[in-house]
């Protein structure tokens, strides 16, 4: 299913929003928060049915960082759903540590990687699903295709599989 909302925010820029920016940049900044950058998604299941097997958040790598060699990131699931797409920003991002959900390595441009978000799916009873992206190795960073992207392959999607 295709991302509804997405966005990230940018600790160096705390009243900014980059709603319909054509990409998502993610940034692991633990000791200077003016360089954390982490992306939001919502996605909405309503026109999922019975069994959910699998769930994967899909992104698509539009670059590495220049210091980046390969980019570790993590999905987090959180309850939150009062952001929105064009008015999140880094001083009202929802600040909830949220669920520690699936993990993967960006290494090159140009690639997809795959988050396994399945146990947080099968959990939830609401239609809203929501996410936050993090990176996890300090300093490093990449960007991914927003829904604003103009190759709609490459924009985020929930793949869900059932029985």
């Amino acid at each position: 299913m295709a991302v509804t909302a997405d966005s990230y925010v940018h600790g160096g820029m705390t009243s900014n929003n980059y709603g319909t920016d054509t990409t998502l940049t993610v940034k692991k900044r633990d000791n200077n928060s003016a360089y954390v950058r982490e992306a939001y998604l919502r996605f909405n299941k309503s026109s999922v049915s019975g069994t959910i097997n699998s769930a994967q958040i899909k992104l698509y790598v539009t670059s590495l960082h220049s210091n980046t060699p390969t980019f570790p990131l993590r999905a987090y699931g959180i309850q939150n759903n009062s952001w929105t797409e064009t008015g999140i920003t880094y001083a009202n991002r929802p600040t909830e540590a949220g669920t520690a959900l699936g993990s993967a390595t960006a290494s090159a441009a140009g690639q997809y990687v795959y988050l396994d978000v399945t146990s947080y799916v099968q959990q939830q009873s609401g239609n809203q699903l929501n996410f936050r992206i993090i990176g996890l190795t300090e300093d490093y960073g990449a960007a991914f295709a927003s829904k604003e992207n103009t190759t709609a392959s490459r924009r985020p999607v929930l793949v869900i599989n059932g029985g």
